[in-house]
């Protein structure tokens, strides 16, 4: 296994013969499929394939989409791909290795509580400065930009 490509979906432990395979999953959730969206989309939905790492959605021949619970790693590209709208994706838990105790713990904690949060904003708490040059005949000054 070249566990820098593994997305930790579950497929290689299904499918294994000698139960050689155990996977940890990065995320907990919730999965859904929004029956009125499915209804306004005219046709299946073969395309939201395309974009997926894992193999939590099917293409069933008798309806336009699935969800595979067992393979499903709550990553959100589903999600994302669907343009009408007709996938939820929700975590509610996230598994890492603890955070030391260092300058930046606070902000490495605030961006795993993002993973799980409804609100996916930027959690850095820093504000970004960048030094301009200003458009004047006096092409040597500079000033400042910030921005959080």
């Amino acid at each position: 296994m070249d566990d820098g490509k593994c997305t930790r979906c579950g497929w290689c432990e299904a499918v294994c013969p000698y139960d050689a395979a155990l996977v940890t999953k990065p995320f907990e959730g919730d999965i859904e499929l929004i029956d009125t969206k499915l209804k306004a989309a005219t046709r299946r939905l073969p395309w939201v394939f395309q974009c997926l790492p894992v193999k939590g959605v099917d293409n069933p021949p008798d309806k336009k989409i699935d969800v595979v619970r067992d393979f499903c790693t709550y990553c959100g590209a589903c999600e994302k791909a669907c343009h009408v709208k007709a996938i939820g994706v929700r975590r509610t838990k996230t598994k890492h290795t603890p955070v030391e105790d260092t300058p930046w713990a606070e902000d490495w904690k605030k961006a795993i509580a993002c993973l799980t949060a409804d609100d996916r904003g930027r959690p850095i708490s820093r504000a970004l400065c960048m030094w301009k040059k200003q458009k004047e005949a006096g092409a040597g000054n500079y000033e400042a930009g910030c921005q959080s």
